[in-house]
């Protein structure tokens, strides 16, 4: 699919079409339901991805910065292993 910072036109051109006929199918349902419903399921997903963030900050951010060597060392393995 993506290498090297690249997309290919054909999964680019897919994507697209999928977006839009998802797009196009939310908004209609957006448009039936009553306004109550739609902050609720609104404020629903922003409270979950506002805990998934915290928890990743709290937790798994504090792990991997662990097992991360520092910038120095990496910088001196780069130098050491150049291509």
């Amino acid at each position: 699919m993506a290498r090297f910072g690249r997309l290919s036109a054909g999964y680019f051109v897919g994507y697209s079409k999928v977006m839009f006929v998802g797009g196009l199918i939310g908004g209609k349902a957006a448009l039936k339901l009553s306004n109550l419903w739609l902050r609720s399921i609104f404020l629903t997903f922003v409270v979950d991805l506002a805990l998934k963030i915290l928890f990743y900050v709290l937790f798994q951010r504090k792990n991997n910065l662990q097992r991360l060597p520092g910038i120095h060392e990496r910088n001196a393995w780069t130098e050491k292993h150049a291509v």
